[in-house]
């Protein structure tokens, strides 16, 4: 038997291309009415469009304008407008928007005074002296204000670029009857060509940009930028908007507040500094609303009602308010098998420890308020787009479940679950496992 990877072991406890329109010039600046310069040299929309965070009133769109001059130092100026129609006949809103290299020639707009549960389409336009250039035209749609319509939603997580295609999202771009699209996380990952799926990606000659692990803001927009070219998930994000949240791997693997698994400050540099570029990265070139004023830069939680069908619940659990990591593999590194049981207890004694949260105060607080009003309105779900799993998870008992040959072949984290597994202990405190107090059915806070 082949050793069985920690990944894998892992595995055992958890058992719109028609709406597309051509970027090109249109020979004239009919679009821009106001007193904004065109821009002198050519653009192009290789990113698609997207649209997210949908209310009854509003919307936002995004998109990003390539200019052939990367290193222009020029505001683009660039309008958006918001339609009842695909032919963009009938309009519903607009916004005069301008981007620069300052945010990576991103744009986004928050498309107030629509119609509750009203299919609309978009499009940006950049004002060239060449002549205007169209971005595709994309559907979006708002939420319910009232009633109880049936909600669909898709939901996805943790699409690793170089580990295959994105097939789910062309699978998703071929809906058209989709509210919303809910990403739980892990939109982009952050490892090199010779990290996880790297092998994969060689092999398939789908490798990762930059081939490096990514840490600065510049790595963490190219790696954006790379997984927003592909067709597939551009194809994905015009048919319905997105309500999106990160997990770790935006960031670092297993990140929290003050650090993450796979950052190394004596290489890497400052951890603030990382985690700072990712969200400032993440913020550029998602479809999602700032953090509310009050709020630091990472507090991206929010909530959405889908009139009295459904509040939906998008929480933030790495980056603002998680407690350092406890991991298995750490703790019990070098812990001979006889002394596993005691070192386990004195480990899930910590776990347990009051001040440990996954959330945060503020924010377990902003939930658990947010819950009971949903219920009080009447709303039929709450539903809560998270990005680890809530159920406790054990692994089977391996100590009878593989052979003594089996055993012998395993080395490593695997080698020390063998027999931790006896224990009937969660083993990945990494999801909610990991923090008892904040979500159990005896916690005290949710």
């Amino acid at each position: 038997m082949s050793k069985i990877s920690r990944r894998h072991f892992l595995g055992f406890g958890a058992g719109a291309a028609g709406l597309a329109a051509c970027a090109t010039p249109s020979g004239s600046n009919t679009q821009l009415t106001d007193s904004r310069a065109p821009y002198n040299g050519a653009v192009s929309f290789d990113h698609g469009v997207a649209s997210g965070d949908p209310l009854s009133d509003r919307v936002i769109v995004w998109s990003r304008v390539t200019p052939a001059d990367e290193d222009t130092q020029s505001p683009i100026p660039v309008t958006v407008r918001i339609c009842t129609d695909p032919s963009m006949s009938i309009l519903a809103a607009e916004a005069q928007l301008d981007t620069s290299a300052a945010r990576d020639f991103t744009l986004k707009a928050d498309m107030e005074g629509l119609k509750p549960d009203t299919e609309y389409f978009y499009q940006f336009t950049a004002h060239t002296t060449a002549g205007d250039v169209t971005s595709p035209v994309a559907r979006t749609r708002t939420a319910a204000a009232s009633g109880k319509p049936p909600v669909k939603f898709a939901v996805v997580s943790c699409s690793n670029f170089p580990f295959g295609y994105f097939n789910v999202y062309d699978a998703i771009s071929q809906r058209g009857d989709l509210d919303a699209v809910i990403h739980l996380g892990d939109y982009i990952y952050e490892y090199g060509v010779d990290g996880y799926g790297g092998q994969t990606g060689q092999e398939i000659g789908r490798n990762h940009e930059p081939p490096m692990e990514i840490v600065t803001l510049g790595d963490y927009r190219m790696r954006h930028a790379q997984y927003k070219a592909d067709p597939m998930l551009q194809a994905a994000h015009a048919v319905a908007p997105w309500i999106c949240t990160w997990d770790d791997h935006e960031s670092a693997n297993n990140s929290y507040r003050t650090g993450a698994e796979n950052h190394q400050p004596e290489t890497e540099g400052n951890w603030s500094d990382r985690k700072q570029a990712a969200i400032q990265a993440y913020l550029e070139w998602m479809p999602v609303r700032d953090p509310q004023a009050g709020r630091t830069s990472g507090g991206i939680y929010r909530a959405f009602d889908f009139g009295e069908t459904a509040s939906v619940f998008c929480l933030e659990s790495r980056l603002t308010g998680r407690s350092d990591e406890i991991a298995w593999g750490a703790e019990l590194a070098g812990t001979a098998p006889d002394a596993i049981p005691a070192k386990a207890r004195e480990v899930m004694a910590r776990v347990g420890d009051d001040s440990r949260t996954m959330l945060g105060r503020v924010q377990e607080d902003w939930l658990s308020q947010g819950l009971q009003s949903s219920v009080k309105k009447g709303k039929a779900w709450q539903v809560l787009a998270n990005q680890v799993i809530m159920a406790k998870v054990s692994p089977p008992n391996l100590m009878e479940t593989l052979t003594d040959e089996q055993k012998a072949a395993q080395s490593g984290y695997v080698a020390q679950m063998i027999p931790f597994s006896q224990l009937g202990l969660p083993f990945n405190l990494d999801a909610w496992d990991g923090f008892p107090v904040t979500c159990s059915p005896k916690g005290t806070r949710l």
